[in-house]
């Protein structure tokens, strides 16, 4: 039920906070959390308040916020995407230890591929530019073309 004037739910806002963290961004000030998602400081300042309680966001350095240990504990007992790497870790290994190149197991999320488990290779001159959960675009990576190969005419 949306109790806001844009008419989102609290999970939408909570998730446009949320979505304002990554890689390139892992601390967001106050301030950069309220331009990020759009929404107004009091309603950034109630739901950073909500979330530092439950743990999902922890205050990090200069008055900062970052994503807290326990919404990753959380989001880790995704029993599909552990399950997957898993059974695929064995496999990557033996390819890794053939090519000594970065190995990848990700699945189709919509028109990205979203990355379960990765192995480094530290002598591979090819950057690496895909993290564990992370998303790229299907067409943007090596990955994403293996899986497109697999996907039907109206999805290519």
């Amino acid at each position: 039920m949306a109790n806001s004037a844009s008419g989102e739910s609290l999970i939408e806002r909570f998730d446009r906070v949320l979505s304002a963290f990554g890689p390139a961004r892992p601390e967001l000030s106050f301030r950069e959390i309220c331009r990020a998602t759009g929404l107004p400081p009091s309603t950034v300042h109630r739901i950073l308040g909500d979330m530092k309680r439950a743990g999902w966001l922890e205050a990090g350095s200069a008055q900062t916020y970052r994503v807290g240990t326990r919404l990753w504990e959380l989001a880790s007992r995704s029993a599909s995407a552990e399950s997957l790497a898993a059974a695929a870790i064995p496999f990557m290994s033996d390819v890794h230890a053939v090519l000594r190149q970065h190995v990848h197991v990700g699945v189709v999320e919509g028109l990205d591929v979203l990355f379960a488990e990765r192995i480094a290779a530290s002598e591979s001159t090819v950057p690496l530019r895909s993290i564990v959960a992370g998303r790229l675009p299907l067409h943007r990576s090596a990955t994403g073309l293996a899986l497109l190969s697999q996907c039907s005419a109206e999805v290519v």
